[in-house]
């Protein structure tokens, strides 16, 4: 109506991103404001490879056959004890945690009496639990073990090949829903479990039953796996082999706790499995570090500790690591070195000492995950299992190289 365009002052708003920037978030339950950080850090050291570009988000038509159809509603509960002790119900949580992720003090083994009751902080339809020691407070061989598995929670706890005492050590865990999944940083991973009574020792080749994942990773990804039950009278642990993008090999594993010419009887026992993509970023504000690596040194006890260089955390970490290979002809398993720290975790491959005392071992590809102490893993769409994995097309492999420096 005129050429003048002379105006009041007015409110403005504003979002400003960088270039491809990720938004990271939670639902919130109420009707309350979401409360979010102020900036979110970006962790990228020259030394580490460049963060994963997530993936889009997945709407499938079906869920895996695998998993639930429905996403369960989740709980939450104290945090766990070493203890065995059972709480009250849970109160309600949002609905899109579908893991995550602890540690327990565990004082002595399991044939000394000692497990540890472990009551997840959200409810599951069916979980699997993956779990490593980090410490090494005491040099006598041990593993982990877990068993009674529950929606709610399990039993963790040690076990030495020789059924003796053992000093406290740290022991992390992660639980996930059984299904393959997106989590919020943009990386893919799968859970499952698998049963049998397939076990190899000391000088046997190695042949596991085949696991296929239900969509193909755009890589090899970093597969931890742990015995979910008990039905063995003896020591038991498990071995995962032959990685592809496409699947593995699984097995139980005895390694020199019996030899070529005893009588062995195996019974069945479950095999719990998560397979992650492998790189490094954000769930909400919990960095994760994930990757798989062989530095072709000999790796066990008292020779090379496997170093894995981690970055961007204030305090040592739940990481769980697990053998991937079977190099060594005595059998072994992922086990703390006595190095673990905010920046680092040290790994033998670790041999009972059953038959013979000596524990040098080949070296072994070791794969593992590091999360922020007590991270939700929150679901951003579950993955259907009749169509490829929709993952970046560049996940960066984070492992360690000889010298312990991601590459």
């Amino acid at each position: 109506s005129d050429v003048e365009r002379g105006h009041v002052s007015e409110p403005f708003a504003w979002a400003s991103f960088d270039t491809g920037s990720v938004v990271f978030g939670e639902r919130t339950p109420t009707a309350s404001p979401s409360v979010s950080p102020s900036s979110l850090p970006t962790i990228s050291p020259s030394s580490s490879p460049t963060e994963v570009t997530p993936s889009p988000s997945v709407s499938p038509s079906s869920a895996p056959s695998n998993s639930p159809s429905s996403s369960p509603t989740k709980q939450h509960s104290d945090s766990p004890s070493a203890e065995p002790t059972l709480s009250s119900a849970p109160s309600e949580t949002p609905p899109n945690a579908i893991g995550e992720t602890g540690q327990v003090e565990l004082t002595d083994t399991i044939d000394l009496g000692v497990k540890a009751q472990i009551e997840f902080r959200h409810v599951y339809n069916d979980p699997v639990v993956v779990a490593f020691i980090n410490t090494r407070n005491g040099d006598a061989s041990v593993s982990p073990r877990v068993k009674d598995v529950t929606s709610t929670g399990c039993t963790i706890y040690m076990q030495e090949p020789d059924h003796q005492n053992h000093s406290p050590e740290t022991v992390s865990y992660i639980v996930a829903e059984k299904g393959r999944w997106e989590l919020s940083g943009g990386l893919t991973f799968e859970a499952g479990s698998h049963s049998t009574d397939r076990a190899r020792g000391k000088g046997m080749n190695f042949e596991g039953d085949p696991i296929s994942f239900s969509a193909s990773f755009q890589k090899n990804p970093a597969v931890l796996h742990t015995l979910n039950t008990n039905a063995n009278v003896d020591w038991m642990t498990s071995l995962a082999t032959s990685v592809t993008t496409g699947g593995f090999q699984i097995a139980q594993e005895y390694a020199e706790t019996s030899t070529l010419n005893d009588a062995v009887t195996i019974a069945t026992e479950t095999i719990g499995w998560i397979a992650f993509e492998t790189g490094f970023g954000m769930i909400g504000e919990n960095l994760f570090i994930i990757g798989h690596y062989d530095d072709g040194v000999s790796n066990g006890v008292g020779q090379t500790q496997f170093i894995i260089n981690l970055f961007g955390y204030e305090n040592p970490p739940d990481i769980v690591v697990a053998v991937i290979g079977e190099n060594g002809r005595d059998g072994s398993w992922a086990r703390g070195s006595g190095t673990y720290s905010s920046t680092n975790q040290g790994v033998y491959a670790e041999e009972d000492q059953r038959s013979d005392v000596e524990r040098g071992h080949a070296s072994e590809p070791f794969a593992w995950a590091a999360f922020e102490r007590n991270t939700d893993i929150i679901l951003v769409s579950q993955q259907p299992s009749n169509s490829p994995s929709v993952a970046p097309s560049s996940v960066p492999s984070l492992s360690a190289s000889p010298t312990g420096t991601p590459v």
